[in-house]
This record gives C-alpha cells, structure tokens and sequence, in this order.
C-alpha cells in the first residue's frame, strides 16, 4: 500500500523569495493633484500679467489721446497768435509799438505763447505723467514759433529802417533844394544825407562800394534837384 508523505518543510514556490511579502500598488492621486494645482496657478499668473499688461496699454492710450489733445490745442494758440503779429508791420512791430511793452515783438509773442501752455494742461486735466509728456513733445512746437516770430520781427525791423531811411533822405533832399543859396544849411542837408545812406548801408551789410554809389545817388539827386530848379527859374 502506497504512502503519502508530508512536507517536512515549507516549500518556496518558484520565482518567490523567502521571507518577501508583496507589495501594494502605489497610488498617484496626490502627484496628479499636485499638477493640477500647478498648471492652475501659473494659468491665474499668466491671466494676471494679461490683464496687467491691457491695463497699462489703455492707460498708455489715454496718455497719448490727452497728450495730443493738448498738443491740438497748443497748436491752435500758436496760429492764433502768429495771425495776431502778422496784422503789425513796420512801426507798429517795433517795440515801442501799443502792446509791446517795450519789448522785441519776438519775445512778447514767445513769452505769451509759453505762458499759455501749461494753462492749456490745467484746462484739460492733465494727470502729472501726461503734463510731462506733454511739455516734451511741445519744445520743437515752442522752438519753430519762437523762429517764426523772430524771422517775422527781422523783416518788418528792415522794412521800418527803410521807411525811416527813405522819408529822412527825402527831407534832407528837399531841404538842400530848399537852402541851396545858404551854403551852410546846403552842407548840412547834404551831411545828414550821407549819415542816413552809411547808417543804411551799415545795417544792410552792404560793401563799402555799394554804400559809396548808395551816397552819391542820394546826394546827386538833391543837386541835380537843385541844378534843374535854377534853369527853371532862369530868366
């Protein structure tokens, strides 16, 4: 009769170590979680610096729209008073014209024209920032009408220097016909002839050889004024 003998020791299945326990299968619920978490908080960063940056850029627009409105404005001013100047011409642009205070029409206009841009600034509103830009961006404005002003107050100086030129010749001239018979007055006509025509000469930067043929026609006109006066006068 066949035996059926029992296991004296504990028998290791194959591929097992003895002494091994299995292990639990590890859970990666709190790593995804973990990412999620993340992901979430740089997407709120990222739609925060989004909104930071829209933010600035409206304001940045605003600036610009204010600031060009005052530039507009400043603009206007500076037309306004260029037409103003434009209307004095000769004597009346001089400084001792009605209005001028004493002062180079070039300087009363630019200082006027100054004074009125930061009260342009205070009409609108401008907040500090726009202020500021906006006195930056009006220097090449303020330059060219301070130029403008000073070419204009150049011109009509010569035109007054002119008229005073052209009106004192010809009372010099008229007085030599006049006084001929009085050698005296005669010289003395004929010597503020030659003051006025070299003070002209001299502010027209003329050379000495165009002064000399400015004087002599001056001067000859009152005695050939003079010459033909006698012939008329002859019996």
């Amino acid at each position: 009769m066949a035996r059926l003998e029992l296991p004296t020791q504990n028998q290791v299945a194959p591929g097992q170590v003895p002494g091994a326990t299995a292990a639990a299968p590890r859970s990666r619920a709190g790593e995804i979680a973990a990412e999620q978490g993340g992901a979430l908080a740089n997407a709120i960063g990222q739609a925060a610096g989004q909104v930071a940056r829209i933010q600035v850029e409206a304001l940045e627009r605003n600036n610009e729209v204010r600031v060009n409105e005052a530039l507009a404005q400043a603009q206007d001013v500076a037309l306004r008073q260029q037409a103003d100047y434009s209307q004095r011409r000769g004597a009346n642009a001089m400084p001792t014209a009605e209005g001028l205070n004493g002062r180079p029409l070039a300087e009363h206009y630019s200082e006027d024209f100054e004074r009125r841009l930061p009260e342009i600034g205070r009409e609108l509103g401008l907040n500090p920032v726009q202020m500021q830009r906006f006195q930056e961006r009006s220097v090449p404005l303020r330059q060219n009408f301070r130029a403008q002003a000073t070419t204009y107050e150049l011109r009509q100086a010569d035109a007054y220097n002119e008229q005073v030129y052209t009106a004192g010749v010809a009372t010099y001239q008229q007085a030599a016909m006049e006084q001929w018979s009085n050698p005296d007055a005669f010289s003395l006509a004929l010597g503020e002839i030659a003051n006025l025509t070299v003070e002209r000469a001299r502010q027209q930067g003329l050379s000495p050889e165009a002064a000399q043929l400015a004087l002599r026609e001056n001067q000859g006109t009152a005695v050939l004024a003079v010459i033909q006066g006698n012939a008329d006068t002859a019996p």
